[in-house]
């Protein structure tokens, strides 16, 4: 009686650790900040809250990088207090224990590793509110902080439609007009240079120049809304 009590013990304990990564890791269901296995659940959400979503393709028992951003990233409290207000995050994990991957999604992972194009471990996709749109793709750094994450992330999420708007929003008076401009342009911008892209241009020392000087306008006005 005593070693199936035991037995049944250590059965739940094997459940409850592959719910951990990191702190837990819900296997079902999704809430802002907090990892979770469930991807379809985690883009309902960022549909519902209109937040970004952070895809981690990780190796979580064997990839060295991966480890690293989880000690000096993911497990940091200033990560935890960003995450919570500002993104929906999914573990796509490929352990060698493959046992921390429930059945149902294991298939899944590799379709969405092939979806994306993820080559390698740690691969971090940021998709759009839609679930959708691939808007930037992050990697591990051989130093990796809290601060240079959330660094790296806003870069890339501040720019999507509805945080601009929300922004805008936060925003009175003349800077509300200023602001407003520096998106128009930058969106303006935006458009002309895939118009152009669009035409094939071929490789000539003057369509470098143009190309060019389309990065620099776009990082410049990227920069100026980013003074809001």
């Amino acid at each position: 009686m005593i070693r199936k009590i035991w037995t049944i013990v250590l059965a739940v304990l094997l459940v409850n650790s592959a719910t951990m990564w990191g702190g837990e890791v819900a296997l079902d269901g999704a809430e802002v900040g907090k990892w979770t296995m469930d991807y379809q659940a985690a883009v309902n959400l960022a549909k519902e809250k209109k937040l970004p979503l952070l895809l981690n393709f990780t190796g979580s028992d064997w990839c060295s990088w991966c480890i690293l951003m989880e000690r000096n990233v993911f497990s940091k409290t200033q990560w935890q207090n960003y995450a919570k207000e500002n993104v929906v995050m999914v573990t796509l994990d490929f352990p060698k224990n493959t046992s921390k991957v429930p059945q149902k999604y294991a298939q899944r992972n590799y379709d969405l590793q092939a979806k994306f194009g993820v080559q390698g471990y740690p691969t971090f996709i940021i998709l759009d509110e839609d679930g959708e749109t691939v808007i930037g793709q992050l990697g591990a750094a051989r130093n990796p902080s809290p601060e240079w994450f959330i660094d790296q992330l806003e870069g890339i999420t501040m720019f999507r439609e509805s945080a601009l708007e929300r922004k805008a929003k936060s925003l009175s008076g003349e800077k509300v007009k200023a602001f407003n401009e520096a998106v128009n342009a930058y969106n303006s911008t935006i458009s002309d240079f895939d118009n152009w892209l669009n035409t094939g241009p071929t490789k000539t020392e003057e369509n470098i120049q143009i190309y060019q000087a389309f990065l620099n306008k776009i990082e410049a006005l990227k920069s100026k809304i980013a003074t809001f």
